[in-house]
């Protein structure tokens, strides 16, 4: 059973990792343009890595449930029709850029006010995990399709 669900497990755990670095490095900035440059940096290699995740193993996922007609719950179906979706270069370019540029002005707000920096930390961990939730989610709905097929 483990090794049917490890190639999707390397690239979480990889993710991980990442995601803990992106979560770190910029809080060590002090300066305001370094550290904002630094934030969305990190930001956008996490959603970098979630689409490269969401183009490779969901349509190999998906291509899987057909082949043995597993039935799958309403709730899968939806997340392997948005990445779907997001497979398209136009769809990813749209979505992140959207979702960095709201992280950016609001990072850049945050450190323009007199916001204590526990509460710019706060909302760069909150930024961070976002996209572990998400990858976490998208991987609960693929791999209880999986569970499905073995039993």
């Amino acid at each position: 059973m483990l090794a049917a669900l490890m190639p999707f497990l390397v690239p979480f755990v990889l993710f991980l990792g990442i995601v803990l670095l992106a979560g770190i490095l910029p809080l060590r900035q002090r300066t305001r343009g370094v550290a904002i440059a630094a934030e969305l940096g990190a930001h956008a290699a996490s959603w970098i890595v979630i689409f490269v995740y969401v183009a490779i193993w969901v349509p190999r996922a998906r291509k899987i449930f057909q082949d043995f007609g597993i039935e799958l719950s309403s709730l899968s179906m939806l997340v392997i029709q948005i990445a779907d979706l997001m497979a398209y270069p136009a769809g990813m370019l749209i979505v992140s850029a959207g979702m960095l540029a709201a992280d950016g002005i609001i990072y850049s707000r945050l450190w323009g006010s007199d916001v204590s920096p526990s509460t710019r930390n706060r909302f760069s961990l909150f930024m961070t995990l976002i996209p572990l939730f998400v990858l976490l989610f998208i991987g609960t709905t693929i791999i209880v399709g999986l569970f499905k097929f073995m039993a």
